[in-house]
């Protein structure tokens, strides 16, 4: 799978660490003006986007946002779930269905909206040492997909 892979800017914030990992990156900029001017920039979805997001109260854990809201219009995610199970082998997964209010969320809703729906958020906690976990599982899986092809 070739996925883009979408983080929030600033050195210190693990999303902006794990997408920095990646060929296919882009960030984001921590305001909402921003954010409608970053995703512009973003042309294809492949197939699909991983938006990682900062969620500093998870610990040892990664949440997947199932939907996003903005001004009362809730949209579900399109992405194929269950491939998460599969990529995520180092880290524990768990689902979340309620919109938070911040930043991440806006920026989700305006991808899903862009893309189809073809967009998952994944919430990483505030540790490098679990972002290292990430990435790990995120590049195991691109080279398995890469040898089978």
């Amino acid at each position: 799978m070739k996925y883009i892979y979408v983080g929030f800017k600033g050195k210190n914030n693990p999303s902006f660490y794990i997408v920095s990992q990646f060929q296919e990156s882009f960030f984001l900029t921590n305001s909402f003006g921003g954010i409608e001017k970053d995703i512009e920039n973003i042309k294809t979805s492949k197939d699909g986007i991983l938006l990682f997001g900062l969620k500093p109260k998870l610990k040892n854990q990664i949440q997947i946002e199932l939907t996003s809201k903005y001004q009362n219009q809730k949209i579900k995610t399109g992405f194929d779930v269950s491939k998460l199970n599969l990529i995520f082998k180092e880290v524990e997964v768990v689902y979340h269905e309620k919109p938070s209010q911040y930043l991440c969320n806006y920026a989700y809703y305006k991808l899903l909206e862009k893309f189809n729906g073809n967009v998952i958020l994944i919430h990483v906690p505030f540790s490098k040492e679990y972002a290292d976990k990430i990435v790990l599982d995120l590049k195991n899986e691109l080279c398995i997909k890469n040898t089978l092809k």
